[in-house]
């Protein structure tokens, strides 16, 4: 109801500064600027909750359509290129984080792609962001910037849930989806990337605390900024159209919110060691090649079925259902090499890596469902 009343206040508000004009108002005495001041104070406790509750609406009414599964590649697609575009005006350093740089190191779009036999991988359901900034600049102003880029497009204003988060919806688009931008700052001089810090001392960046929560446990909230820098490229869907991605994705990703030394997504691809003759064989084909035991034991270039997943996508289903076949693991060779062979990030050399063999050997023998669901 908040909601309702402040939206007849806004369109009354409009139709009255349409109908006055700017000159007779400020004759008047009022000023538009304490107008909008006031409406926004009326607007902001209820703003976020209406988002949302438009946000289930609109899908709802997509999946009993029937149209879910048709249009939400498509336009989630679309408002991801959306917002990508947007941040490239601003000139602002960025890189997809999370499930939408898995999707688009795997597929080179987002958020789903295709197998075999009419089955999709559905990687994510919503887009994630790091936007890495100067020290000197300030995140709120930012994400405000990013959030008017947006607005000319047709979207409505994101939202500040935290001092270092926005969060932004495609209502506009058939199917919506919800975009998180993480802000960052990058240390030129330490060459770290960071969420927020305290620090002391005569020179700013010496004696400083560094906030190690969510997603940079591992690194002690110091992210190293050779893993995000000189930037890779990953394809956006069509060869012209590309995001800048991070350089080292898979150390990225590997490292990711990480507990007890495993981040979350190594954690959800744990491939276990070689066992019967067939994967021993495996394990003897890689030797006196380059083998990096540091690379982990995870596969994160096959699908992984997270909890993060929407049980509800039958799309999701589907592939619960039939797993994983030879076909399936002959066209994600051929996305990785694809994509690897025009220049754009993928998972070219980690196919190559034995947990990826010895996770692809186990499919081509009859388990279909091997590390496909945590």
């Amino acid at each position: 109801h908040g909601f309702i009343e402040s939206a007849d206040l806004l369109r009354l508000y409009r139709e009255q500064v349409r109908a006055s004009g700017s000159i007779i108002m400020a004759a008047s005495g009022f000023r538009i600027a304490d107008l909008d001041a006031a409406l926004q104070r009326r607007l902001s406790p209820v703003y976020p909750a209406s988002l949302d509750a438009v946000l289930h609406e609109r899908m709802r009414v997509s999946c009993e359509s029937g149209e879910f599964d048709v249009m939400a590649s498509s336009a989630f697609l679309g408002a991801f290129s959306e917002l990508v575009e947007g941040l490239q005006e601003l000139k602002l350093d960025y890189v997809p984080c999370q499930g939408t740089l898995i999707s688009l190191l795997r597929y080179g779009t987002f958020p789903s792609g295709r197998l075999a036999s009419g089955k999709w991988d559905v990687v994510d359901n919503d887009a994630e962001l790091m936007v890495i900034l100067e020290e000197e600049k300030d995140a709120y102003v930012v994400g405000r910037q990013i959030s008017l880029a947006l607005e000319a497009r047709g979207w409505p204003p994101c939202i500040n849930p935290h001092h270092l988060k926005f969060v932004c919806f495609s209502l506009h688009w058939r199917v919506p989806i919800k975009i998180e931008l993480y802000m960052f700052k990058k240390d030129l001089q330490q060459q770290t990337i960071f969420r927020d810090r305290t620090c002391s001392g005569p020179v700013y960046g010496r004696n400083c605390t560094y906030d190690s929560a969510f997603p940079l446990q591992f690194w002690g909230g110091r992210m190293p900024m050779d893993i995000i820098y000189p930037f890779s490229r990953c394809r956006l869907g069509n060869s012209w159209r590309h995001a800048t991605c991070p350089g080292n994705p898979l150390r990225m990703l590997r490292f990711w919110n990480s507990v007890s030394g495993l981040g979350e997504y190594e954690r959800q691809s744990l491939v276990d060691s070689p066992s019967n003759q067939t994967e021993q064989a495996v394990l003897k084909k890689q030797e006196g090649k380059s083998v990096d035991q540091d690379d982990g034991n995870w596969c994160v270039a096959l699908p992984v079925m997270s909890k993060d997943r929407d049980q509800g996508d039958s799309r999701n289903k589907v592939l619960q259902t039939r797993g994983l076949e030879a076909e399936d693991l002959r066209l994600l060779r051929g996305y990785a090499r694809g994509l690897h062979r025009r220049g754009f990030a993928s998972f070219h050399s980690h196919f190559s890596e034995l947990p990826c063999l010895v996770r692809q050997q186990r499919i081509l023998a009859g388990d279909h469902h091997v590390g496909l669901t945590v």
